[in-house]
């Protein structure tokens, strides 16, 4: 499978949870999760719905091992951080190991946006744009 559908799919999974956490806090009315929500619809959606435009318009043929190591490290972080933020605002984990799993995340994130900058820069179709 190509990873433009495998990012879509990823993406519609987040926007899905995204829309149950939304809906869980209005009917309790108890916003504590915002900034969760927040992230796991900006990483897992929008971000993955992306990358998933990029590898359709931009990125041809079969997914190399560096394209499919950037899509591990884009859902590794965004999985860690959206647990974490969870997890702390929830308050079901001490701030210093959400702090570390949110910052292991953040380092993931960045490592997978400049991994997509790497596969961008390499098309040839695109290296003059």
């Amino acid at each position: 499978m190509k990873l433009a559908k495998i990012y879509l799919m990823h993406a519609l999974i987040y926007v899905l949870i995204g829309v149950a956490l939304g809906l869980y806090m209005a009917a309790n009315q108890n916003h504590s999760q915002m900034v969760t929500h927040a992230h796991l619809l900006m990483l897992g959606f929008v971000m993955s719905f992306c990358y998933a435009c990029i590898h359709k318009l931009w990125l041809n043929g079969k997914p190399s091992k560096f394209a499919t190591s950037q899509f591990i490290f884009h859902q590794l972080g965004t999985i860690l951080m959206v647990v974490g933020m969870g997890s702390m605002y929830g308050m079901l984990m001490h701030p210093a190991i959400a702090g570390i799993t949110m910052g292991v995340a953040a380092l993931f994130i960045m490592i997978a946006i400049v991994q997509m900058i790497i596969l961008v820069k390499k098309q040839p179709q695109l290296s003059n744009a």
